[in-house]
């Protein structure tokens, strides 16, 4: 466990029985998103307005950045770790972790490779609806298993994140930018027709913008100098290929993470 999850765990005592011993489920309203590092300084934090709803089933759903579900498992503090952990695993196959204290909840999300943690805080307020938002029918809304049935008129109908990597932790969707929040690599499509693109190509990072379109099952990208790229739909929009045009090698694979709010 790093540093920084040691400092926000020093004021946590044991969790008491309120969630583990619940019969219903649990609904924590997310008021605040922020920025740490290594050494426990808040570097941004903003007012946030989310929702994660805890099944007594070990089941969990989550309106964030992005829409999630997946199982929570309560792991209770012992040699190796000093205080109660709450374990999320999400059906695309990451992990963030909690820390409870009575009725109210920190959220770690990643951690960058800069040494920047995302962090999110939460409190328990029943069934309502986060303030100032209505909540989804049954909770938070589900991840679809890809982005292809949010395609129309050759755009995506929301904001639809894919990474390089299949476990990715979260991804943080910037929407003062219209990127990644932190140094996540991968793609970005808006409905308005426009993409954001972070990737590694052989030594080299690239960060683009620009239009794409959809046609059929082709996403065609174009960057600032012209040139473009195409990625395949494949597995009902739950991955996305990008083949050599010259010898049809699979050059780079990307995941669908989600829809950001």
């Amino acid at each position: 466990m790093n540093k920084w999850i040691l400092v926000v765990c020093v004021s946590l005592c044991l969790l008491q029985p309120a969630l583990a011993q619940s019969s219903k489920d649990q609904v924590y309203q997310v008021t605040q998103a922020y920025q740490a590092n290594d050494q426990g300084q808040v570097l941004s934090q903003q007012p946030f307005n989310g929702q994660i709803i805890f099944s007594p089933k070990g089941t969990y759903k989550a309106s964030l950045h992005i829409q999630d579900e997946g199982t929570w498992k309560l792991v209770k503090a012992g040699p190796q770790q000093p205080r109660d952990t709450i374990v999320f695993t999400s059906k695309n196959n990451f992990q963030f972790y909690g820390y409870p204290q009575g009725n109210t909840l920190s959220l770690w999300l990643n951690r960058s490779a800069q040494g920047i943690s995302q962090w999110l805080t939460a409190e328990l307020s029943g069934s309502k609806p986060a303030p100032g938002g209505t909540a989804p029918s049954g909770g938070a809304q589900a991840v679809p298993q890809g982005a292809g049935s949010l395609v129309r008129g050759g755009v995506f109908t929301a904001v639809v994140l894919y990474g390089t990597t299949s476990a990715p932790t979260y991804y943080w969707y910037d929407r003062d930018t219209g990127g990644f929040n932190s140094d996540e690599k991968g793609l970005i499509f808006r409905p308005d027709g426009t993409y954001y693109l972070r990737a590694d190509f052989g030594s080299t990072t690239m960060e683009e913008r620009g239009r794409y379109a959809i046609q059929g099952d082709t996403i065609r990208i174009v960057f600032s100098d012209g040139s473009g790229m195409n990625f395949k739909i494949v597995e009902g929009g739950r991955k996305l290929h990008n083949y050599d045009p010259g010898t049809g090698m699979l050059m780079s694979e990307y995941f669908f993470l989600g829809t950001a709010k």
